[in-house]
């Protein structure tokens, strides 16, 4: 193990040590009630708790049924309430614990979103940075053509978020626009089409009078 950890790159040594101390760091902020909780919802997901809950629902009938047909009194007669019952509690319960253990993945879901946004932002903007350099080395090279690159130039520019969050919004109200315009039109392709169907209906009616 020690000459497998000695072949890996440092960086990616690193990397790989950082997003263990990043899921440490957030196991270690679980209390024990949710841990309890999350214990429940992984035994909930697993098929036994199905087949188990299918066998105790026949024999929870079969029972019933075979205590009717001898002659016995049956604790649930049928359509089975006390069954139906507690079918419906154990899918509050259920429910309550998926709900609960989801909304904490979804919380570390939001994290690294912001983490790799962050991210993202930094690799930009050093991208940025090295094509500028790259671009003044050019330029100082003497044996090195100096011409101009517009797109190297407009990579060069620093990109601003809110410039992208921006435009990604106008993008989508238009094209909601352009899909209320086109029901729009359908509809009122559909009624003019009903309304000459209807037209062309009535003098064949009056016709038959």
């Amino acid at each position: 193990m020690a000459d497998e950890t000695a072949r890996i790159p440092d960086p990616v040594a690193t990397t790989v040590q950082t997003i263990a101390e990043l899921r440490t760091r957030s196991e270690r902020r679980v209390d024990a009630r949710q841990r309890a909780i999350e214990a429940i919802t992984a035994l909930l997901g697993r098929p036994t708790f199905l087949y188990s809950s299918m066998g105790f629902v026949v024999t929870w009938i079969g029972i019933n049924l075979i205590l009717r047909a001898v002659g016995g009194v049956p604790f649930d007669v049928p359509p089975f309430y006390w069954l139906q019952g507690i079918v419906s509690l154990t899918a509050l319960f259920t429910t309550t614990t998926v709900l609960i253990s989801q909304r904490r993945q979804d919380s570390d879901a939001e994290r690294r979103e912001h983490l790799d946004l962050q991210i993202s932002i930094l690799v930009e903007q050093e991208t940025t940075k090295i094509i500028s350099l790259l671009e003044e080395l050019r330029r100082d090279l003497p044996g090195v053509p100096n011409r101009r690159d517009p797109e190297a130039e407009r990579l060069a520019s620093v990109t601003d978020p809110k410039e992208i969050v921006s435009e990604l919004e106008r993008v989508m109200d238009e094209a909601t626009v352009d899909v209320l315009i086109e029901a729009s039109e359908d509809h009122a392709a559909h009624e003019s089409d009903a309304s000459d169907a209807t037209a062309m209906a009535v003098p064949v009616g009056s016709e038959r009078r």
